[in-house]
């Protein structure tokens, strides 16, 4: 019986790449084009695939909004399928939930449009996540093709991949990859031999029942218009071999099922490249892409959105249309050549765009929605009503209730010592003032006689403004034979033009009538200023209000909160105790019951001579370690607890050599500096390091050194903690070298005897286990990869390019960067950080 052979006509269509998505889409806009005259000429024309992604029809629709109709008829009458996705996103640099409103706006895409391809298209992502199977299931998708990330022999041409809860699809592997049958012959016996040829790879890793697939596309690739006449003519050549259909992926799934089940399960991620690249590094490449990533899904999932939905519940409109467009913006910057990093310096140019288009919508939203909650409840809480007094309502969106350190800024008059911080209950609470504590008021004493007349006053505004100043309240009275005027003034122009010059005319009146012999002026300055304050436990899903006010007149004004202490560079609460070392600045930090201890603090700079796909050092490299730098430090101590400031200078490299064989003699200053927090309740030794990277071709990683053996790590995945082995198998041979580096998405815990360390991170994604010399296990986290080529061929370990061979200088980063993370201790189980 001739075997089936499953030819899937497509266009792999990467919307931003080597080229901008302006140069692509005029591209695509000639493909379909092509296409629905293609199909319009050839009724054998049976069907195109447009890559499982969706957002291909806006962009078109934009440009040939006229030829739409043909467009929604073809995919009505199942011709051109669509779908599954909104874009093809990397799936382990974007969050679990942009994952399903990726397939949620694809979905919707699909309905509007007249149908949706319900297998799991992925072909091209650089390896799989573990849940994938998972989330598919809520949409209805209970099978799979894809490339990458899988090894051929032991996948073979179909398994089936669980999730880790056991949720299972079938998957179907492309063991040759997207573009196996991509330009074949129109001749008749040509495309019978390389039908043949095609095939017989595939026939060993598949049972003899088994159906085989060819998928007649790649990059961008154009429509064979003449494919079908072509296929009847090869038929004629095959015989009884194999039997030829113009098919699609749903209809090959159903063949393969009517096959059998296959017998190979696979669970949990796919991430093996030993026969295809895996690319690993883009984890690390245009890092502050990743920053403002998680940056804006933080905003979007667990700012704006609950808290337009606790807005509406109290009356307010729910922003449907602001919130999707928003997502939709971030969600353009999702495909994993684009979030990956691995395109031209002008992509990752228009990304930043969209990343602020998305954000300042959010922002908007959340501002919005925090403003209505403010108005309801704000006002319940005892003292609010007090004009003097701020309240500040504080949400929290999580499913627990939560206290920790906030910042915000207020507006004050005067000196914020004269200002205190209470909750609800009129308990104090503890704060701090950051920078500038505002401006004790100005008094100006003049004569009678001294005042201006009506007209030289009036002289003095301009617009809305007096001598430059914007006024935001003025009030008057006369006290014995004096005219007091008090004038609060800040950065806007609150007072208008109008009651100025009425002002003025009240304050000659005043002091006619009351036959003044002085004008007393008192000038307040309102001035923003950033409050910090450890906050109460605020209820899971719920608010709570503290209240900024003056402080009774008996108390008198605080001393300033923040105070420089001179003590050894050591701080500690109840949990941790940290010191660092006064000549390398290692870090030692201890926690306080079990004694545990760690080392951190150990920044190590590694030349790298590879692209933005692949991390690849030179052969003679020359590694800088931060302990080498002598620090300086200051102690910082406030109501908040102990901050350490450490400051080092490390000489680095400038970049490689010509030679790209090692890296230069000369050396550039690479400043950083390091505040380490300890609050008194805080479970988390937070950091924040600023570098400013002046080096170019290296790569920066701190360092975490347990005293244990860890030959696993747990890292956060899309709904999942995933375990992977500290460091991957290297036997054998391999498309790629395997690779220590792996993803995380918000933290990584180590484990051993004795004890576990968590580290966390914002928009930091590239965690590795290593081996140190003390007999325990480094946790090294990468702040920074820098290099200058989109692909290079020369690379030892990836054989061959992963993109074209093009320079991208804005990849090197230089400039200033900032990094958050944290870190947990325990001597008991990991489950319990």
């Amino acid at each position: 019986m001739p075997r089936l052979l499953s030819i899937v006509p497509h266009s792999h269509w990467d919307r931003e790449w080597y080229q901008t998505f302006q140069q692509f889409r005029l591209r695509l806009v000639a493909l379909i084009d092509t296409l629905l005259d293609t199909l319009a000429a050839d009724p054998a024309y049976t069907h195109f695939m447009l890559d499982g992604q969706t957002v291909v029809l806006e962009d078109y629709a934009e440009i040939r909004p006229e030829r739409v109709p043909e467009l929604r008829a073809a995919i009505a009458a199942g011709r051109v399928s669509i779908g599954p996705w909104y874009v093809h996103p990397d799936e382990f640099l974007v969050s679990g939930e942009a994952i399903v409103r990726n397939l949620l706006m694809g979905a919707r895409l699909c309905e509007e449009w007249g149908g949706r391809m319900a297998v799991g298209y992925v072909p091209d992502q650089f390896g799989h996540s573990a849940q994938l199977p998972r989330i598919w299931h809520g949409f209805g998708i209970e099978s799979a093709v894809l490339w990458r990330g899988v090894a051929r022999e032991s996948a073979r041409l179909a398994f089936r991949w669980q999730a880790l809860d056991g949720t299972e699809v079938l998957a179907c592997a492309l063991p040759e990859g997207y573009n196996n049958g991509e330009h074949l012959p129109t001749g008749g016996h040509a495309l019978a031999d390389r039908l043949r040829a095609l095939a017989r790879p595939l026939e060993h890793l598949s049972t003899p029942d088994q159906p085989l697939l060819i998928l007649n596309g790649g990059d961008h690739s154009a429509v064979q218009a003449g494919l079908p006449a072509a296929l009847a003519a090869a038929q004629e050549g095959l015989g009884q071999e194999y039997t030829l259909i113009q098919g699609t992926l749903p209809s090959y799934i159903a063949a393969v099922r009517q096959a059998g089940p296959p017998s190979v399960i696979i669970r949990g991620e796919l991430r093996d490249s030993r026969d295809v690249f895996l690319l690993p590094a883009v984890l690390s490449a245009r890092i502050p892409l990743k920053q403002r990533n998680t940056a804006i899904q933080t905003l979007l999932e667990r700012q704006a959105e609950p808290l337009a939905v606790a807005a509406a519940a109290l009356g307010s409109p729910y922003p449907l249309g602001e919130l999707r467009q928003s997502w939709r913006y971030l969600l353009h910057n999702h495909p994993h050549d684009s979030i990956c990093g691995c395109g031209i310096d002008q992509v990752a140019a228009e990304m930043g765009t969209r990343f602020d288009w998305a954000e300042q919508i959010g922002e908007t939203v959340r501002a919005a929605a925090l403003a209505t909650l403010a108005a309801r409840v704000g006002s319940l809480a005892p003292g609010a009503e007090d004009p003097h007094t701020l309240a500040i309502t504080l949400w929290n969106g999580a499913s627990i209730a939560a206290s920790g350190r906030i910042e915000v800024e207020v507006s004050l008059i005067g000196e914020a010592g004269e200002y205190e911080v209470v909750d609800s209950d009129g308990e104090p609470v503890p704060h701090s003032w950051l920078g500038d504590r505002g401006e004790a008021p100005t008094r100006v004493e003049i004569a009678r006689d001294e005042l201006p007349d009506y007209e030289t006053i009036l002289s003095q505004i301009e617009g809305d403004r007096v001598f430059g100043m914007g006024i935001h309240a003025v009030s008057m009275r006369v006290l014995g034979r004096a005219l007091h005027i008090e004038v609060t003034t800040g950065d806007q122009a609150i007072v208008r033009h109008a009651q100025l010059e009425e002002a003025a005319r009240d304050a000659i009146a005043l002091a006619d009538e009351g036959g003044c012999q002085k004008v007393v002026a008192t000038i307040h300055r309102a001035t923003r200023l950033q409050l910090a304050a450890w906050t109460p436990p605020v209820p899971a899903c719920g608010y709570r209000t503290l209240l900024l006010r003056p402080r009774p007149k008996t108390q008198g004004a605080a001393s300033p909160t923040d105070e420089l202490a001179e003590a050894a560079p050591v701080i500690e609460n109840a949990r941790y105790r940290v010191e660092a070392d006064p000549v390398t600045g290692i870090l030692t930090i201890s926690d306080q019951a079990s004694g545990l201890t760690v080392r951190a603090n150990l920044l190590r700079d590694d030349g790298d001579a590879g692209d933005l796909y692949t991390y690849s050092p030179p052969p003679f490299d020359t590694v800088v370690t931060s302990d080498t730098s002598v620090p300086t430090f200051e102690r910082i101590d406030d109501a908040l607890g102990q901050r350490l400031r450490i400051r080092q200078i490390l000489f680095i490299p400038r970049a490689l050599a010509a030679s790209r064989q090692e890296r230069e003699l000369a050396m550039v200053e690479l400043a950083v500096l390091t505040d380490v927090w300890l609050a008194p309740d805080d479970a988390l030794i937070r950091f924040r390091t600023t570098v400013e990277n002046t080096a170019q071709d290296h790569r920066l990683r701190l360092h975490v050194s347990a005293p244990f053996t860890a030959d696993h790590a747990h890292a956060a995945d899309a709904f999942a903690l995933v375990e992977r082995a500290a460091q991957p198998d290297r036997s054998g041979e391999w498309a790629e070298a395997p690779v220590g580096t792996a993803p995380h998405q918000g933290f990584v815990v180590i484990h051993g005897e004795g004890g576990a360390v968590a580290l966390a991170a914002r928009g930091l994604p590239e965690y590795e286990v290593l081996p140190n010399d003390a007999g325990g296990a480094d946790l090294a986290l990468t702040l920074l990869r820098c290099v200058g080529w989109l692909s290079r061929g020369d690379l030892p370990n990836r054989l061959g390019e992963a993109g074209p061979s093009l320079p991208t200088p804005a990849a090197q980063c230089l400039g200033p960067h900032t990094f958050a993370y944290a870190l947990a201790l325990t001597s008991a189980s990991w489950r319990t950080l």
